[in-house]
C-alpha cells in the first residue's frame, strides 16, 4: 500500500478491496538519519575510545583517547584544527592518561577541557577566548591537581560559578567516589590552581554490599538553582548474583554555602550488569563502567539519565532510563518525582544491550543511543527515540546506526567506558551521537551519527471492527490515520 499524505491532520478513510493487515503502533518515518561517518580510528590499544562529543558554532568535536577531531556539520573533518590529546597536554608538561572530557560554558563563552594526567592526578585546561585552538598554548590556561585518592573515570560540568568533577577513588576503599567544586572565576583568570573543595560520596546507608562506581555530573541546559552543583548516582549490589535494588541518589551541592544535600528516588527494580559481555569467537568485551549514570542532563523541570541494569535470571544486560521531574529541589518544598522510565531490553535470550547515551530537547522528545552484542553479533551501534507525546515508557522501534564487521578476538577486551550523545545548539531537536564499534582488523573505530527528531513521524490507526483480530485492517472498515510530527505542508509517504 501507498499514500501521498498533507500534514498532521486525521486523514482518510480507508476501504480497501483486498484484505489488508496493518500494525498499530508508532514506527519511524521520514529520513530519521541525515549524516553518519567515521570519526576515529585506531589499532591495538588496551583502551576504549571513552567517546565525547561537544557542538559549539560550526564547529562538532568527535572526542576519543587517541584523537580530537574538529568536523563541519556536513561530516567533512578540518585535520589543521584535530589534535592528539596527549599532544596537546604536553604542551603544558602534563602527562595524558585518558578520559578527556570537553564543555563549552555560554556563560563565560570559554572551552573547559579535563582529563586523567600523571598517577591518578587531575588535570585541565581552560581557554582564554571562545576560539577553539588545540596548536596555541597561548589561548589556554593549564592546572594540575593531585587530589584526594587517585582518581579514574572523571566527569564534568560547568555552572554559572563553579566548575564541577566527580570521580571514583581509586585506592580509597571500593565503591567510594568523590566530588570536587572549584572557583570558575579563579579558573578563568589563570594562576596557580585553585583549591578543590571535596566530598567523600560512599554508597547509600543501609544497602549491605552496595557498589558505588561513579558520580554522574549533571549537564544543565538551563540553571537549575542558583548556586548549586546536581549529580546522581545508583546503588548496585555486588555485581555478581541477583540481588535487587530500587532506588537512585540525587545529590544538590550549595556552592556558596559549602554543603551537600541528598534525596532518595524510589525506582523500578534493577540489579548489576555483568562486566562480560558475549562476541562471537567465545570472546567477551569489558564491560568495566556499565552501570553508572554518565552523561545526565537537566532539560526544562526534568533530569534524564540511563545506565545499564542486568536481566534477572540471566548474565544479559540491559538499558533502563528515566526523566525525573526535580520540582524545585533542594531550594522547594516539593520532592523530586519520577516522571517516566523505561527498558529498552534484549531482542533475545543471547544478546546484550549496553553503555546507553541518552539525550532530550526542549519539549521533552528523547533520544538514545546504544551498543548491543551477542555471541552471534558483532558489536554494533543502535538508537530509539520517545516523542513527548508517545505512551508512558515507550520507545519508537530500534534503528541500526552501525554495525561492526568484527570484534576484538581476546577475552575480556577493553570496551569503550563512555558513549556520548549532544543536542545541536543551533538546530533544537537534531542530537548527534557517538560510539565505539570495531573492524575486523583489530581496528577499533567510533561513529559519528546526526538524527533529526522533527523528522520522527507518528502514524495512529483508530477503527472499528467487531470480527477483525486485533491490529487487522479488513475491506469495507471505516479507518482514520494520523499522522503527527510532520511539518506544516510535507507531504508523508509509507509503503
Amino acid at each position: 500500500m501507498r499514500s501521498i499524505l498533507p500534514s498532521v491532520l486525521p486523514i482518510a478513510t480507508f476501504t480497501a478491496c483486498t484484505f489488508v493487515v496493518m500494525v498499530a503502533q508508532a514506527q519511524e518515518c521520514g529520513r530519521p538519519v541525515d549524516f553518519a561517518v567515521a570519526a576515529d580510528s585506531f589499532v591495538n590499544d588496551s583502551r576504549g575510545a571513552d567517546c565525547g562529543i561537544v557542538i559549539q558554532g560550526a564547529d562538532v568535536l568527535a572526542i576519543t583517547n587517541f584523537n580530537i577531531l574538529v568536523f563541519d556539520r556536513d561530516g567533512n573533518v578540518n585535520l589543521e584544527r584535530s589534535r592528539v590529546p596527549l599532544l596537546f597536554f604536553a604542551e603544558f608538561d602534563l602527562e595524558f592518561i585518558a578520559d578527556v572530557f570537553c564543555v563549552f560554558d555560554s556563560i563565560s563563552e570559554r572551552w573547559f577541557m579535563a582529563a586523567l594526567t600523571g598517577t591518578g592526578n587531575l588535570g585541565m585546561t581552560v581557554s582564554t577566548t571562545e576560539v577553539f585552538d588545540l596548536h596555541t598554548a597561548e589561548r589556554w590556561h593549564a592546572f594540575e591537581w593531585d587530589p584526594p585518592n587517585n582518581c579514574d573515570y572523571p566527569s564534568m560540568s560547568v555552572s554559572e560559578d563553579a566548575v564541577f568533577v566527580t570521580y571514583v577513588r581509586v585506592g580509597g576503599g571500593a565503591g567510594k567516589a568523590e566530588i570536587l567544586h572549584i572557583d570558575k572565576a579563579e579558573l578563568l583568570d589563570g594562576g596557580p590552581p585553585p583549591d578543590l573543595n571535596s566530598f567523600s560520596i560512599s554508597p547509600i546507608s543501609g544497602q549491605d554490599d552496595s557498589y558505588l562506581r561513579m558520580i554522574g555530573c549533571v549537564r544543565e541546559y538551563e540553571q537549575i538553582n542558583s548556586g548549586y552543583g546536581s549529580f546522581i548516582t545508583d546503588s548496585h549490589k555486588s555485581r555478581e548474583g541477583q540481588t535487587m535494588n530500587n532506588m537512585v541518589r540525587l545529590y544538590a551541592l550549595n556552592t556558596a554555602e559549602d554543603t551537600l544535600d541528598h534525596f532518595d528516588l524510589t525506582v523500578p527494580d534493577y540489579r548489576s550488569c555483568p562486566r562480560s559481555i558475549p562476541i562471537p569467537g567465545n570472546a567477551t568485551l569489558n564491560h568495566t563502567s556499565g552501570h553508572d549514570f554518565k552523561w545526565p542532563i537537566y532539560r526544562n523541570g526534568s533530569l534524564w539519565t540511563a545506565h545499564d541494569i542486568g536481566v534477572t535470571g540471566t548474565d544479559q544486560c540491559q538499558v533502563q532510563w528515566y526523566e525525573i521531574k526535580l520540582n524545585g529541589w533542594p531550594v522547594t518544598d516539593f520532592d523530586p518525582t519520577l516522571e517516566h522510565s523505561g527498558l529498552i531490553e534484549p531482542p533475545d535470550s543471547a544478546t546484550s544491550v549496553f553503555h546507553p547515551a541518552i539525550r532530550a530537547d526542549d519539549e521533552g522528545n528523547m533520544a538514545i543511543a546504544y551498543n548491543q552484542s551477542s555471541s552471534s553479533q558483532h558489536p554494533a551501534i543502535y538508537r530509539r527515540i520517545r516523542k513527548w507525546y508517545d505512551d508512558d515508557g515507550d520507545l519508537r522501534a530500534p534503528l541500526l546506526l552501525k554495525q561492526s564487521a568484527g570484534s576484538p578476538s581476546g577475552q575480556n577486551e577493553r570496551w569503550a567506558d563512555f558513549s556520548c550523545m549532544e543536542e545541536d545548539p543551533d538546530y533544537p531537536g537534531v542530537m548527534w551521537s557517538h560510539l565505539e564499534w570495531f573492524e575486523p582488523t583489530e581496528t577499533r573505530k567510533t561513529w559519528l551519527t546526526r538524527t533529526d527528531l522533527n523528522k520522527s513521524l507518528t502514524l495512529d490507526i483508530e477503527y472499528e471492527c467487531e470480527t477483525c483480530e486485533p491490529d487487522e485492517i479488513a475491506r469495507g472498515n471505516e479507518v482514520t490515520l494520523t499522522v503527527q510530527g510532520a511539518a506544516p505542508g510535507n507531504l508523508v509517504r509509507w509503503y
